[in-house]
């Protein structure tokens, strides 16, 4: 069994579908590089223990997630630059989201 830490999802990616993140319990910090918060389907972050899981955003935009359905629920919302990284298309973040719920 691999329990997931760390999970990114790049600025692309505009949209968590249904239960993506369910049952990340080990999560510890979600990076998000999106400047507005994705929108999130039913159960997708149900189960993240978020008084302790850090919710890392773009620079300039906690404000923005603290205000946000769903991502206001994280305690701890840090900010930080993320630099330029290879675009993702959302079949494989779709892929990797899946991938780590089956892993449990």
């Amino acid at each position: 069994m691999h329990r997931i830490e760390q999970f990114f999802i790049p600025q692309q990616l505009n949209e968590l579908g249904y239960g993506a993140l369910y049952n990340c319990t080990g999560l510890m910090e979600l990076s998000i590089a999106r400047t507005s918060p994705p929108l999130v389907g039913y159960y997708t972050l149900e189960l993240i223990d978020k008084a302790n899981c850090q919710l890392v955003v773009p620079t300039g935009c906690s404000s923005t997630y603290r205000n946000a359905p769903y991502w206001a629920e994280f305690s701890q919302i840090g900010e930080r630059v993320f630099n330029a990284l290879p675009a993702m298309d959302r079949t494989a973040a779709y892929l990797i989201a899946t991938l780590k719920r089956e892993s449990k």
